[in-house]
Parts: structure tokens; sequence; C-alpha cells
């Protein structure tokens, strides 16, 4: 139940869904084998703006077994399944008709509430919050469609729930054209960033710095390098990662044993963008760490660098920490006489890098990148000194980067923040001012009420008489 019953407007009434939505129609795909069917499953729907995006097509005889809830336009379409508990849709004409199984539960508003008012109820943090409390199951967490139908809804007037959804639409909309305007923002970064390491690793960022600018090319690595890679400053030349690095060591590849606490295993996808996310990792204990870590233990200041799934990620392991190296990877060791690890860290990441890994990358699916590849892997190096003047206009550049993403994701954050504000005050009846002329909500109910109820004593009337 609402926390205080008191709270409500005048005129508003409590409820369950189950009380004001419609009943869906099934079919039996395998009844028709050679026809052709159109069905909605949890990834159909889009979470980030409450969309159908896709829809995959069967046969009767193909059909999924839980494939056989009729959706139609109008209805909400809310995901049961605690992973994809945000992924809720409005259904658009262009789906009417389809099919949808269990784990999506289908919401199809009665003549007393607004669609778009109940769409706008059940995205809501409040309700969200409510309704993940009632999941049951170990293995696959979810909500029962008895759970979500005896949840609470607060109703107001009929024409009271199309003012507040003309409001929340008009709200909101301030809000989606705020983000629209900002959503440029990252690409532009990202291609800045890029633009900045390839002036970096040309020379551009140090060439007033340097005395000499007489430029000479290098093809230590033959035809793998276009004649773009290879104009370097005078003083620099081309290497490799295996001629530069005190160490290039492939991972274990196998996966490790799993377990809740212990060393931290880094996997494929703690390393993105020049660092390593040491915070949602798996764990090893320490019999699997030396096994695994036997080839040479990763320590602060190794970088690893992914083959594949995703290719070319790198990162540095950071102070302090103590890691086991996961699968599809390999660690490189800088040696500190000739090559500074950040400095390799920023050549790994720059454009010609990720040209020259598409070019040399392997497989029909999945792409990957062999333990030679990762060894020849090209390295322009710089005297050493350059090294360091090099890295510190780097990472000067990276802190602007840095101070504009974390203004750009509090904007996010704050808009987001706005939209959830809306929504608790439009449920709580502060979004538009209430009309004493509507018909109370109390009135729709007893309707509702009346109808069901003259309904089920038809339906027993024509037992009654068939059973004579």
């Amino acid at each position: 139940m609402l926390d205080d019953l008191t709270e409500l407007p005048e005129g508003w009434e409590e409820t369950t869904l189950g009380e004001i939505i419609l009943p869906y129609e099934t079919a039996q795909p395998q009844k028709h084998p050679e026809s052709e069917y159109r069905y909605i499953d949890i990834g159909s729907i889009d979470n980030s703006n409450q969309t159908i995006v896709e829809a995959k097509v069967f046969l009767g005889k193909d059909a999924p077994s839980r494939a056989r809830r009729i959706v139609k336009e109008g209805d909400v379409l809310f995901s049961t399944v605690r992973t994809y508990l945000k992924n809720i849709a409005r259904v658009s004409s262009d789906f009417d008709g389809i099919l949808t199984s269990t784990g999506i539960a289908i919401l199809r508003a009665s003549e007393i509430v607004e669609p778009n008012y109940l769409f706008h109820y059940v995205i809501s943090e409040e309700f969200l919050q409510k309704i993940s409390s009632t999941m049951d199951g170990t293995l696959y967490p979810a909500i029962n469609d008895s759970d979500l139908l005896n949840a609470f809804i607060p109703l107001p007037p009929l024409n009271e729930q199309k003012r507040i959804v003309a409001k929340i639409e008009e709200l909101r909309s301030h809000t989606q054209a705020a983000r629209n305007a900002i959503a440029h923002i990252p690409k532009l970064l990202e291609q800045f960033r890029q633009s900045v390491l390839a002036a970096a690793f040309r020379g551009d960022l140090t060439a007033e710095w340097r005395s000499e600018k007489r430029i000479r090319k290098e093809r230590l690595l033959g035809n793998r390098l276009t004649s773009s890679d290879t104009d370097l400053p005078s003083k620099w030349l081309w290497s490799n990662a295996i001629e530069c690095c005190e160490r290039v060591i492939d991972c274990h590849n196998k996966t490790a044993p799993y377990r809740k606490s212990g060393i931290k295993l880094v996997r494929t996808s703690n390393i993105r963008s020049g660092s390593i996310n040491t915070e949602e990792t798996m764990f090893v204990d320490q019999e699997t760490y030396d096994y695994w870590s036997r080839r040479c233990p990763p320590q602060p200041g190794d970088i690893l660098f992914t083959r594949e799934a995703p290719m070319a990620e790198v990162g540095m392991i950071p102070e302090n920490e103590k890691l086991c190296m996961g699968q599809r990877m390999m660690l490189l060791r800088p040696d500190n006489s000739n090559l500074l690890g950040v400095y390799l860290l920023f050549v790994l990441q720059s454009p010609y890098i990720k040209d020259y890994v598409e070019r040399i990358a392997v497989g029909t699916g999945v792409k990957h990148l062999r333990v030679k590849d990762v060894e020849g892997l090209p390295i322009p190096l710089s005297p050493l000194l350059e090294q360091k003047v090099i890295t510190e206009k780097l990472l000067s550049y990276i802190k602007i980067i840095d101070r504009i993403e974390q203004q750009y994701q509090f904007i996010k954050t704050e808009l987001d923040r706005l939209d959830r504000s809306i929504l608790a005050k439009a449920f709580k009846g502060e979004l538009v001012p209430q009309d004493p002329a509507d018909e109370a909500a109390i009135m729709l109910l007893e309707r509702i009420r009346g109808d069901r109820a003259s309904q089920i004593k038809s339906i027993k009337i024509k037992r009654k008489k068939h059973s004579v």
C-alpha cells in the first residue's frame, strides 16, 4: 500500500494494477506450422528510451514454447526478470498483434486509466523499488505476474490523469532536448583525445621543444607499415614491443576457477580506455594465482593488452594492486632504460595502433591478434627525455578531457534526477492542479467493478443453462 493514504489528493484512490488493466489474448503458433510470426523478447526492448527496437521472426513450427501472448498497440510491456527490470516499453502500431512470452507482462489499460499514465507510473523509481522487493528465485530472480498485478497504484480522476501525462511529457521533452544537445560531447572528446595522441607520436607536441627537426624514415617492420606510419622526427626510431620491453608475456589460456574472495582476477571486460577496473573483478586463490602467474607475476606499472573480446584495449596495473591476469590478454613490462611505462600506455591507445591492429587482425567472426602480432606492435621510440615531455603534455590534455567528461556526466545525472523528480511529483498530485469538477476515481473504480461483476454473473448464468 501507499505509505500514507491521507497524502492522496482529493478525488484520488489507491488501487491495484490488476484492477485497472484488461486481460490479453493468446495464440498457438504451433497449430499453423508454416505461418510466419513476429515475436518480442526481452532483448527487443531498448531500456535507454523505453522503445521496442526490433522483433524476431519465426515460423509456427519453430515458435518458442512460451511465445503465445498477443500484444496490442498501447499496451505497456514490463519485463519481470531482475536483470532486465527496466526493460519497459509502450507498444506502437508497428508491433500491434505480434507475440511475446512469459518474462514480459502485458499491462493493457482499461477505460478508467490513461495508458500513458500507467506507463509513466511503472517506469517511476518509486514503483520499480517497491516491485523489485517482491522478487523470488535464487538462480533467476523474477517478479511473479500475480505480484505485479497486486502492486498498488495511485489513481487520479481520468481527466487529471490526462493533464498529468501532458505535463510529464512537456517537461520531459525539455530534459530530452538537453540530452540531445550534449549527446555529441563524448564523441567530440574521443576525437580530440585521438587527435592529441596522434599528434604526440608524430612528434608534433614536442616540435618546438626539439632543437633538431629533420625527418627521417625508419622501416623496421616492413610492409605492415604505411608511408604515413613511418614519418618520424630525427633521433626517433621505430621499434617494436618485443625489442623495447623487458618482458612480453602471454596469459594462461584457460578460464581460471573463480572464488568469491581472494586475489583479484583481471578479465578483458575490466580493461578499457587506458585503465583497469579493479573494483568489479572476480577472484582466485593463492594456488591458482601462483600457477596462472608462473611465467611472470604481474606487478604495478605492467601494461595489460587484450588480444580479443575486445581487441587492443589496454590498461596499466595500479600501485599497491596484486592482480592475476585472465584470458585473451598479454603483459608488457617496459624497459625503463629506454621506454617509460606511461609513454607506452599512450602509444598503445593511439590511432595508428588501432589502425594497425585492424589491418593485421585474424579471424572471420570475432577478430583477434596472435601473440606474435602483439610482440611486433610498432612503437615510435623517442629519446627518453622527450618521452617525459610528451607524457607530461598528454597528461595535461587528458586532465582537461576528464574534467569535461565529469561535467558531462554531472549534467546527465542531474537530468536523470530531474526526470525522477517530475514523476515523483506527478504521482503525489503535485504536478498539475486538481479540478473539483472531475469525476472522482472512486466512481471509475465502482463502474469497472460493476461491469466485471455483471460479466461474471452472465458467465455463471450461461454455464447454468448449459448444464441444464
